[in-house]
């Protein structure tokens, strides 16, 4: 009998958030998100919520790209990219 052993190779990577920092309370018009760039990454997730527990989040969205347009950022909406 021959026995078949099949591996699997799931890598979840995470860009590490560089500011704002985790968990600052902001009160800018402006705000900058950066965080550091994976090579391996095919997309970036974005998400942005007002409670820790994300259960109803701003701002919920995957791209490619760096850089984010501000029609990207309207406040209020929920934006999946590529569907």
């Amino acid at each position: 009998m021959r026995q078949i052993l099949l591996l699997l190779n799931i890598s979840l990577i995470f860009g590490e958030l560089i500011s704002p920092y985790n968990g600052a309370l902001l009160n800018h018009t402006h705000v900058l998100f950066e965080w550091t760039q994976t090579p391996e990454a095919t997309h970036y997730e974005f998400q942005l919520s007002e409670d820790s527990g994300f259960s109803n989040p701003i701002l919920n969205f995957e791209d490619n790209s760096l850089i984010l347009s501000k029609e990207m950022l309207l406040i209020g909406m929920v934006h999946t990219i590529g569907e």
